[in-house]
C-alpha cells in the first residue's frame, strides 16, 4: 500500500495514516505493532489465483474483467481477514496473503487453510448478476487454485521507486507462488509444513513431490480435502506421553480448591503463565486425580480470530454445560436450555449469549447497558447454580476474550453468590493494552502462576517423553536448556528432531543420529513466540529488541544511556508483568538494576 511521507505511516491493512505512537489503526482497527520495521518471522502465504481467467478476458469489456474480478475476489479477501491473515496484494485476478504478518496467532497454517476452504465455498456459492452474465455469455465458470506454503520469512515495509508497501520476502512466497500455478483448478494445494502442522484438523491427499522452477530439491505437497471429522493429536509425539513433572503443589492447590465446593462454596481461581507452560494440562489432572466425570465439567475458550459473538467462549461454555453440539444453531440451543413459555426473557438473554443477535431478541428496545445486565444476570444463573451436583468450569486462552466475557467475569466477582462451583480461568499474563484482563487478574485474589521447568526437571521430562532411550548427555542437555523449561517446546524439540532423522527409533530404543550439536528451533515455537512479542506496544517492543542486543542478561542503565536514550522503566515494568523479563535480586553492576530474558529464544 503506497505511503505518502516518511513523517505519516500508514496501516498495512487499510492504508489510511495512523498517529507515530498508536498501536491500532482508528479506520480499520488493525493492529500496528510490529509495522514499524522488517522483522524474520515464520508465516504462511496463500496464493489464489482465478484458473483460466487471462485467456478470456479479451472477450470481455475491460470494466466487466474489473466487476467480475472485484466480485470474485471480494470474497477471498473477506476469507483472510475473517481468518486473521493480511491481504499482501492483488496482482491481476490473483491474490497473496499473509498469515502470521503482520500479526501472529500462533496457528498460521490452520488459519491459512481454514480461509482458503472458506474461499473455494465462496466461489462455487458466487451468485452476483456479473458472474451469471459471464456464464451464460461465455460459459465460464470461476475455479481458484490456490497454493499454501509455511517458513521462515522477512516481514516489513519495502521502499522503492517512490513507494513503500508492507511485504514479505522469503522462499515461503516463491513456493506458495509456484505450487498454486501447479494446483489442479477448483483445488488447494499445501507444502509439507503446512500439513505436518494442520493434519489434526483436515484430510489430505496422497504426497505428490513437484519440481518448481529455481529450487534444486522438490517440493513435498498435499491436497486439501476437507476437515477431519474427529481431531487428531494436536501436540505431543504420536504414542508417547508427556509426563507431569514440577507441578505438585499447583496440583495440590487446585485439588483443596475443588475439594472446597463440598461445602456448595463458589470459587473463582486465576492459572497463570505463558504459552505452553502447562496451564490447561493442570487442569487435566486435576480432572483425572479427582475423577470428576465430564458430565460435571463445562468448557469454554477464547480464540484470535474468526469470532462469531462478542460472547463466544460463555456461549460455548453453555453449550458443554448443557450438552448441546455445536452445530445446532443458536435459537435452538436457547430453547433447549429454557424450553417452553415460562421464561422467555431468561430465553433470549441466553441466546445472545450463544449468538443471537439482540435485535431478533424481545430484548431489544433495552439500552446497551440494560442489555448487558440482563445478560449478565442471566448468564450468571445459568453458570453458578446453588442446587445440584459440583461442576468445574473452566475458561481458557482468556487473554484473546472479548470485552464482553472478561467484564461479565469481572462482574462475576462483585456477586456474593454461592454454589458448589470451581471457576478456572487460564491466561497468559497480560500485556500492555490489555486493560481489561489485568482489571480482572488484579480483583481476582485467588491466583496460580505456573513458571518454567528448573534444567533437571525438563531433563527428568525428557527422559520420560523419550524412554527407552541411548541418546547422548550433551544433546538431552541442550534441548533442555533451549526449551527454557517450556513442556510445549520440549515435546516440539523432540518431534522436529523425529521429524528431521535427528532422533529415531531403533528396536524399540530411540536413538540419536546426524549432528547432535544442531538444535533448530521448531516453527511452532518460532510462531508462539512471535505472537507473545506482537502483542506488545511498540516502544515496549522496541526497548525488548535494545535488551536482547545486551544479552540473556542486560541492566536497566545500558539500555536507557546507550541504546534508549531515555527513561524505560514504564517499559520494563510492562516485560516484567508479561512473564517476557525478570528482575534480579543481585546486580554484576552496582546500582543498576540486572534483568534476564525468561526464556533464551525471545532473546535470540
Amino acid at each position: 500500500m503506497p505511503v505518502d511521507s516518511d513523517r505519516v505511516p500508514a496501516c498495512p491493512a487499510c492504508g489510511k495514516p495512523t498517529q507515530s505512537d498508536a498501536r491500532f489503526c482508528a479506520s480499520c482497527g488493525a493492529l500496528l505493532a510490529s509495522v514499524a520495521e522488517a522483522d524474520r518471522r515464520v508465516v504462511t502465504v496463500l496464493f489464489a489465483d482465478l484458473t483460466g481467467f487471462t485467456s478470456i478476458s479479451e472477450r470481455l469489456d475491460a470494466e466487466d474483467v474489473r466487476s467480475f474480478v472485484s466480485a470474485c475476489l471480494d470474497p477471498v479477501a473477506d476469507a483472510v481477514a475473517r481468518w486473521g491473515g493480511y491481504v499482501d496484494k492483488f496482482i491481476g485476478d490473483c491474490v497473496m496473503a499473509l498469515f502470521g504478518a503482520p500479526v501472529a496467532y500462533e496457528n498460521e497454517p490452520e488459519r491459512a487453510v481454514r480461509a482458503a476452504l472458506d474461499m473455494q465455498q465462496a466461489i462455487e456459492e458466487l451468485d452476483l448478476p456479473i458472474a451469471t452474465r459471464v456464464v451464460t455469455e461465455i460459459g465460464y465458470h470461476a475455479l481458484l487454485r490456490i497454493g499454501i506454503s509455511t517458513g521462515p520469512v522477512v516481514a516489513g515495509v519495502f521502499s522503492g521507486g517512490g513507494a513503500r508497501n508492507y511485504t514479505a520476502v522469503g522462499d515461503a512466497v516463491n513456493v506458495a507462488s509456484r505450487i498454486q500455478g501447479l494446483c489442479d483448478p477448483g483445488s488447494i494445494l499445501v507444502d509439507s509444513v503446512t500439513q505436518k502442522h494442520t493434519r489434526h484438523l483436515f484430510e489430505f491427499g496422497d504426497e505428490h513431490r513437484v519440481r518448481v522452477k529455481n529450487r534444486v530439491e522438490p517440493v513435498h505437497t498435499y491436497y486439501v480435502t476437507g476437515l477431519r471429522t474427529e481431531t487428531g493429536q494436536a501436540r505431543g509425539i504420536e504414542g508417547r506421553r508427556t509426563p507431569l513433572i514440577g507441578r505438585d503443589r499447583e496440583l495440590t492447590a487446585l485439588r483443596e480448591r475443588w475439594a472446597e465446593t463440598e461445602n456448595r462454596t463458589f470459587d473463582v481461581t486465576v492459572v497463570l503463565g505463558n504459552g505452553g507452560i502447562g496451564k490447561t494440562r493442570l487442569v487435566e489432572e486435576l480432572i483425572r486425580a479427582e475423577q470428576i466425570p465430564e458430565s460435571q465439567v463445562a468448557r469454554g475458550r477464547s480464540y484470535p480470530y474468526a469470532s462469531r459473538s462478542p460472547w463466544e467462549p460463555l456461549g460455548e461454555m453453555l453449550r458443554c454445560l448443557h450438552g448441546i453440539e455445536p452445530a445446532m444453531s443458536p435459537r435452538e440451543a436457547a430453547a433447549r436450555i429454557v424450553p417452553g413459555d415460562s421464561s422467555p426473557m431468561l430465553r433470549d438473554a441466553l441466546g445472545i449469549v450463544l449468538g443471537v443477535p439482540a435485535g431478533e431478541t424481545s430484548l431489544s428496545a433495552f439500552d446497551p447497558p440494560e442489555l448487558a445486565g440482563l445478560v449478565r444476570d442471566a448468564l450468571a444463573s445459568q453458570l453458578i447454580g446453588r442446587e445440584g451436583p459440583r461442576r468445574l468450569l473452566v475458561l481458557d486462552d482468556l487473554h484473546w476474550a472479548d470485552h464482553a466475557t472478561l467484564e461479565f467475569l469481572e462482574h462475576l466477582l462483585t456477586l456474593p453468590l454461592e454454589g458448589p462451583v470451581l471457576l478456572l480461568l487460564l491466561a497468559r499474563p497480560s500485556l500492555s493494552g490489555e486493560e481489561a484482563l489485568t482489571r480482572l487478574i488484579e480483583r481476582c485474589t485467588d491466583e496460580l502462576e505456573l513458571v518454567p521447568l528448573s534444567t533437571e526437571q525438563s531433563r527428568a521430562v525428557l527422559d520420560r517423553i523419550l524412554e527407552p532411550h541411548d541418546i547422548p548427555d550433551r544433546l538431552l542437555d541442550r534441548i533442555a536448556v533451549r526449551s527454557g523449561g517450556n513442556p510445549l517446546f520440549i515435546e516440539e524439540f523432540c518431534r522436529s528432531l523425529f521429524e528431521d532423522g535427528t532422533l529415531r527409533e531403533l528396536d524399540g530404543v530411540v536413538i540419536a543420529a546426524g549432528d547432535h550439536d544442531l538444535v533448530q528451533v521448531p516453527d511452532s515455537v518460532e510462531s508462539l513466540l512471535t505472537t507473545r512479542i506482537d502483542g506488545l506496544d511498540s516502544e515496549v517492543k522496541r526497548v525488548l529488541q535494545y535488551a536482547a542486543i545486551v544479552g540473556r542478561r542486560f541492566w536497566e542503565g545500558a539500555i536507557t544511556d546507550a541504546l534508549a536514550h531515555r527513561p524505560v522503566e514504564d517499559e520494563l515494568s510492562t516485560l516484567q508483568r508479561g512473564a517476557l523479563v525478570r528482575s534480579q535480586d543481585l546486580s554484576a553492576v552496582e546500582g543498576d538494576r540486572e534483568f534476564v530474558f525468561e526464556h533464551l529464544l525471545t532473546q535470540e
